[in-house]
């Protein structure tokens, strides 16, 4: 038996009963230090094995972060490794699919902290889709974006066939720009 698939068959019977799955697995900075075969394990075939598993135990809700810019057929390794993951998670069939494609990610080890203070600063130069967010309102656009498409799921006004919404920074903005006055920082890690 493959590793993917033994791998599934493992974790499926732990999915039983769950409804939504959120996958943010992702190397950081070591990767330019590793094998490729050990990057596209770690976030390819890893979050494609969680996610299988996931579907298999009965999950109806995907949420998986990609990156901004990603894309199969990109020129650019990291890139391409992320769309590859974006294709095996469509091929899922998740009754609803939300694919989340931050910039850079401030507030965890990975990022220097001085960036979460100079990078908002740029962000009037950028283009929107390369805006970094801070991992707890990744976090929460994840988590809102997914309750809300199970609800709809649940209350029997989903999409008829499986849908996939992308989320870039805009989209994911709308889950946290006022989510924090409201409920305060949501903590994750």
């Amino acid at each position: 038996m493959p590793w993917a698939a033994s791998r599934v068959a493992a974790l499926a019977p732990h999915a039983k009963g769950v409804d939504i799955a959120l996958a943010a697995f992702g190397v950081g900075k070591g990767s330019a230090k590793m094998a490729d075969e050990e990057v596209r394990k770690i976030e390819i075939a890893y979050p494609t094995a969680f996610a299988s598993a996931a579907r298999a135990g009965g999950a109806r809700v995907l949420a998986m972060m990609t990156a901004a810019g990603a894309d199969a057929q990109s020129s650019t390794k990291y890139l391409r490794n992320m769309g590859d993951k974006e294709k095996k998670s469509e091929a899922l069939k998740f009754d609803f699919l939300g694919v989340y494609r931050p910039g850079m990610i401030l507030g965890n080890s990975n990022t220097p902290s001085a960036l979460g203070f100079l990078l908002p600063l740029l962000h009037w130069v950028m283009p929107s889709r390369y805006h970094s967010i801070h991992k707890n309102d990744l976090a929460r656009a994840m988590v809102a974006q997914s309750e809300q498409a199970f609800l709809a799921l649940a209350q029997g006004k989903g999409p008829a066939a499986p849908a996939v919404k992308i989320l870039e920074y805009k989209e994911m903005e709308l889950f946290f720009a006022d989510s924090f006055k409201s409920h305060g920082p949501l903590r994750v890690g």
